[in-house]
């Protein structure tokens, strides 16, 4: 199923999230992608990372709301159409990646500090075990 390609909502730019109706947010299997997760969007050989959000009252549209920076990484435009089986939960090493390299600084400061965090950590526990 082919979805229409629209602009997010003001208040909803740079903040990595795409709107897509529930009907058409599932996984090959045809089971229901849980909104919040972090998906993977692919388009003419490019791909963007984006959080999948649903839209009230509207599950039978086939539309895709996001903003222009999403729209331009992915080289579509306002009216275009995307496959909706091109669009999957992102795995596990997907989803970090999305965290450090989210256009929200909220998201992506935390996960640059969470990063740091651990490496010193780990670096903690080798300077104990030599010690």
């Amino acid at each position: 199923m082919k979805l229409r390609v629209e602009e997010a909502d003001w208040d909803e730019i740079f903040s990595d999230m795409i709107r897509i109706p529930g009907d058409y947010r599932r996984h090959p299997n045809g089971e229901k992608i849980e909104n919040g997760r972090v998906v993977r969007i692919e388009h003419g050989g490019k791909h963007v990372f984006a959080v999948g959000r649903g839209l009230r009252g509207r599950d039978s549209d086939p539309v895709i709301y996001m903003d222009e920076v999403t729209r331009r990484k992915l080289g579509v435009r306002r009216g275009s159409q995307i496959e909706s089986a091109n669009i999957r939960e992102a795995s596990r090493r997907e989803q970090l990646r999305w965290y450090r390299e989210a256009s929200n600084p909220a998201a992506r400061v935390a996960a640059q500090v969470a990063t740091l965090s651990l490496w010193l950590g780990a670096l903690s526990v080798a300077l104990g075990l030599l010690g």
